[in-house]
């Protein structure tokens, strides 16, 4: 994987490059996305289809990482459908070989509100006086396929550079724990993120 960010890193200086590579992993990203969150859910094709008030074959043309037409209007239907928040955003390129490095099954799962560990006291395992530090995204190590949800990450060092962080990790990152609370700890950290 680095061998690869060391190409595409120097690959996105060419302008047309990055724009096509970024492009391209977005819509694939998104279709694997959906695919990814109804299998976590139990739910057939049919099945989304019918809670997103659309036919199945919508819903295969979705997943299908060669389609292109996206629309916010489809992807509100689908969030809300999967009982989830939708997020469109500006990013910079830098970020965007971020999330190619920590694509994974695991990376693209997200809880629907009920399940949402936020919601259910359920975030944190422990006290807040347990945790030392959040991650940098060197820090983070690969998630593993067998890790059950919420994913766990055990971290010992003393950085925290939160705008590093995959996106899913921020708010929680944000909210819980400041800088001062992580750095006056010594032990390692246990953060449950979904």
């Amino acid at each position: 994987m680095k061998e690869l960010l060391n190409d595409l890193s120097g690959e996105f200086k060419d302008k047309e490059f990055r724009h096509i590579y970024c492009d391209e992993f977005l819509n694939a990203s998104i279709a694997t996305q959906i695919k990814v969150l109804r299998e976590q859910r139990g739910l057939t094709q049919a099945e989304l289809a019918k809670l997103a008030g659309m036919k199945q074959s919508r819903i295969a043309a979705l997943e299908d990482i060669d389609y292109s037409a996206w629309s916010i209007k489809t992807l509100k239907r689908i969030a809300e459908a999967l009982d989830l928040a939708l997020t469109v955003k500006f990013d910079s390129f830098g970020a965007k070989l971020h999330d190619i490095r920590f694509y994974s099954r695991p990376g693209l799962e997200r809880p629907s509100f009920d399940e949402d560990p936020f919601f259910n006291n359920t975030f944190l395992k422990g006290s807040l006086a347990d945790l030392t530090v959040v991650p940098t995204a060197t820090e983070i190590v690969s998630f593993n396929e067998t890790m059950t949800s919420p994913e766990t990450l055990n971290i010992t060092s003393s950085e925290l550079d939160i705008e590093l962080l995959p996106d899913y990790m921020r708010p929680a990152a944000t909210a819980l724990i400041t800088r001062d609370e992580i750095l006056s700890q010594s032990s390692t950290t246990t953060i449950w993120f979904n």
